[in-house]
């Protein structure tokens, strides 16, 4: 995954459903001008304050965050896009909080058939992680261009760019 966090820049980043901030090291080890993270889980956050002070935290959701238009270079959302329950209106606000060229990183430490299994076992509300295809109609009338997509046993990645 390093590789393609590579082509990120130094500017703002915003760790999306950050829970215990498991991210935040890998996305410091870029050096941004800043690092961003929101949850709607208070004591998730509570931790990552603690452990990551300089780290500016929201107690809110994706489609809820208010940020400026066009203020951050890059948006992580690492291992929780099956949770978002409108998935349109949270790609809409982050393609409005990206600036031009910025990047939109959907990941998740396993493939989509672990976690079409998960939800086949599950009784909480997970959505199956999208196509590359899937993603290509979503993004695309917002401005995003998917430029990498993987899904692998043990790798699932989606970047797309802010045009």
């Amino acid at each position: 995954m390093r590789r393609e966090f590579a082509a990120l820049s130094h500017g703002a980043n915003l760790d999306v459903g950050t829970g215990a901030g498991v991210l935040i090291p890998l996305i410091q080890s870029y050096q941004p001008s800043a690092v961003l993270a929101c949850d709607v889980a208070e004591k998730m956050l509570q931790r990552v304050q603690h452990k990551y002070p300089t780290v500016r935290t929201f107690h809110t959701d994706i489609v809820s965050l208010v940020l400026a238009s066009t203020s951050l270079d890059a948006i992580f959302m690492n291992g929780m896009y099956g949770n978002i329950a409108d998935k349109p209106a949270a790609c809409r606000n982050a393609a409005r909080m990206l600036q031009s060229g910025g990047r939109l990183v959907v990941s998740h430490p396993e493939s989509r058939a672990f976690v079409d299994q998960l939800r086949a076992t599950s009784d909480r509300f997970i959505e199956s992680l999208p196509t590359k295809e899937e993603f290509e109609v979503l993004l695309e009338p917002l401005g995003l261009k998917v430029i990498a997509y993987r899904d692998e046993t043990k790798l699932y990645l989606m970047v797309a760019r802010k045009t």
